[in-house]
């Protein structure tokens, strides 16, 4: 059973929403001066999550904090904007998900059953130092499709009899994922009519998508001809342009990519807010450490195509990839730094 903390820090949950069912709320009622606080609210957490990719939990009033919640994602299913849809689906779940690494695993366990239905169980306590809970391999690769890192992959998760262990913080990162996923599917198409007290909050906030995300075309100031990047670039590229999320391999590679193809720290750091996580802060401190202004001041390039192959950042090889084992080979042949034929075995990683 949640405690009224829980429902206004999950809001997301099997049990929010039944308190959220009994109170009969609707479109409508928003309009209201009676309900008034909950659409402050709402309107709250969607501008703190464009503007501030997080979403804080207020805990003075649960009624209006639970409500608040489905409210906002019925507000953005309204908007005319699919990378602020990204950008908020992305805030409020990595915000639930921080929150739930601090919590024990039994709430953890109840919400993944109880709320998603996922098939998982806790590992017996003496067995703890191996994981927290096994979790149904169907449900674990349906909530991994979006995470890049080596050690998600099936291949490399210690298994029991169909079930993948888990930590409870890896846990935590894959009920993000099924949030986020959640949020996205109920802000594709309104259920109603926006009734017309309400075009204004939603003009309000299609202005803010419109100043607080970017464009969904990476902003390219620097002479990189994309048209001669290898096929694993150009994959990577098209993931920002659609407002997708980069693993971190998939970051390092592009960075490392556009550094050694002469592209400067401030225009990698514009052609990343295209990102639906885009962090400027982060973003250019990780450019800078990357072409060797910060840390060792080694200026790193790209991984080797065996390494991006291995990471699952190698994505439809043409003729060329098969004769050349590097991305910065490939661009240089393409572009006719190198002569024809003149192609260059290896380079250092």
């Amino acid at each position: 059973m949640s405690t009224e903390r829980d429902k206004a820090r999950y809001p997301f949950t099997a049990e929010a929403a039944e308190f959220i069912r009994k109170l009969g709320l609707r479109i409508e009622d928003l309009t209201s001066e009676y309900y008034r606080p909950i659409l402050v609210r709402a309107e709250q957490r969607i501008r703190q999550a464009l503007t501030e990719f997080e979403v804080t939990p207020q805990e003075h009033d649960i009624n209006i904090e639970v409500t608040s919640f489905p409210t906002a994602v019925m507000l953005m299913s309204y908007v005319n904007n699919e990378l602020a849809k990204r950008r908020y689906a992305l805030a409020e779940s990595k915000s639930f998900s921080e929150r739930l690494r601090e919590e024990p695993p039994e709430k953890i366990l109840r919400i993944a059953k109880e709320t998603f239905g996922w098939d998982v169980k806790p590992i017996p306590e003496g067995e703890r130092q191996t994981g927290d809970f096994l979790l149904h391999f169907k449900q674990y690769l349906t909530n991994i499709r979006n995470l890049r890192e080596l050690r998600w992959k099936l291949t490399n998760r210690p298994l029991r009899n169909g079930y993948v262990q888990l930590m409870r913080e890896e846990a935590a990162r894959l009920i993000e994922e099924e949030i986020q996923r959640r949020i996205l599917e109920k802000t594709k198409n309104p259920l109603a009519k926006l009734p017309e007290a309400l075009q204004d909050t939603i003009k309000s906030i299609e202005r803010l998508a419109a100043t607080s995300t970017p464009t969904q075309t990476p902003i390219q100031t620097f002479d990189l001809k994309i048209k001669d990047s290898p096929p694993c670039i150009k994959k990577l590229i098209e993931t920002l342009s659609s407002g997708g999320r980069l693993s971190h391999i998939g970051r390092f590679a592009l960075t490392s990519f556009l550094v050694n193809a002469g592209a400067k720290e401030e225009e990698i750091v514009g052609f990343f807010k295209s990102a639906s996580d885009f962090d400027e802060r982060k973003t250019k401190y990780q450019v800078e450490h990357i072409s060797g202004r910060r840390g060792g001041k080694t200026k790193y390039i790209p991984p080797k195509c065996d390494t991006l192959k291995t990471h699952g950042v190698c994505s439809e090889p043409d003729e060329l990839c098969q004769r050349i084992k590097h991305p910065l080979t490939y661009y240089k042949i393409k572009i006719g730094r190198f002569k024809k034929g003149q192609v260059q075995p290896t380079m250092k990683t």
